[in-house]
C-alpha cells in the first residue's frame, strides 16, 4: 500500500536551471506521488526536463499543456504504480 502525497505549485517559469532544481528538490522532500505544476512557461515539455525535476524520472507518467507564447503551461507528472491514467481534458 502507498501513501498518497500530492504537491501543486504555480512555478512561475521552468526555464531556469535553478528552477528545475527547486522543484526536484522538493518533490523529493514532500514524497509527491503526484505533482500538478502550473505557469510552466514551456512550449515544450519532454522526458529531459521531466527527469530533471520528478523524484520518479525512471517511472514517471506525465501530460503537459503547452505554454503560448510564454505565458501558462500546465504539467501533471505521477507515480504509475500509484495512479492509472484515463484521459485528459485541459
Amino acid at each position: 500500500m502507498y501513501s498518497c502525497c500530492s504537491l501543486t505549485w504555480n512555478v512561475r517559469g521552468l526555464g531556469k536551471p535553478e528552477k528545475k532544481v527547486d522543484v526536484r528538490s522538493v518533490t523529493l522532500t514532500s514524497k509527491a506521488r503526484i505533482v500538478f505544476l502550473q505557469e510552466t512557461k514551456l512550449e515544450l515539455l519532454d522526458a529531459r526536463v521531466i527527469r530533471k525535476i520528478s523524484d520518479s524520472a525512471n517511472n514517471a507518467s506525465w501530460v503537459y499543456s503547452p505554454s503560448s507564447r510564454a505565458v501558462g503551461g500546465l504539467c501533471s507528472i505521477w507515480d504509475p504504480d500509484v495512479f492509472v491514467f484515463q484521459s485528459t481534458v485541459i
